[in-house]
C-alpha cells in the first residue's frame, strides 16, 4: 500500500471516530448520571489543568500527586450513579454540576465515558 492510499485511509478512520464520539456525547443542559463499570465511582477534577495533572499522575502511578491533588481539593470522589447537569462537552471530558450526592452542586469536569 503506498503512502497515499494510508493517509487517506488514516484520515477517513479519524472522521469516522470524531463523528461517532459527537454522536455520543452529552449536550450542554442535558441532565445525565455519573456511571462507572466498576461500580466503585470515579473522580471529578476542578478544571481542565487538575484533569491533565491527574491524568499523568495515574499513568505514572504516583499516589502521592494523586493525594496532592485530593488534598488540595483539585479532584474528588464522585458516587456511581450521581446525576448531573452537563454544562460544556468536549471530545474526551464534560463539565458537569454535581445535582446530588455528597459532593452536590460542585461543578468539575469528568471522563465522557462516565456520562450516561
Amino acid at each position: 500500500m503506498n503512502i497515499y492510499k494510508k493517509f487517506v485511509l488514516i484520515f477517513i478512520s479519524l472522521i469516522a471516530f470524531f463523528s461517532v464520539s459527537f454522536l455520543y456525547a452529552a449536550m450542554p443542559g442535558q441532565e445525565v448520571s455519573l456511571i462507572s463499570s466498576s461500580k466503585k465511582g470515579m473522580v471529578m477534577c476542578i478544571d481542565k489543568n487538575a484533569y491533565d495533572q491527574w491524568i499523568k499522575a495515574q499513568v505514572a502511578k504516583d499516589s502521592d500527586g494523586i493525594a496532592e491533588l485530593l488534598f488540595a481539593g483539585k479532584i474528588w470522589h464522585v458516587d456511581d450513579g450521581t446525576p448531573a447537569l452537563v454544562l460544556e462537552s468536549g471530545l474526551f471530558i464534560t463539565k458537569a454540576r454535581l445535582e446530588g450526592g455528597k459532593n452536590g452542586g460542585k461543578t468539575g469536569w469528568v471522563d465522557n465515558i462516565y456520562i450516561k
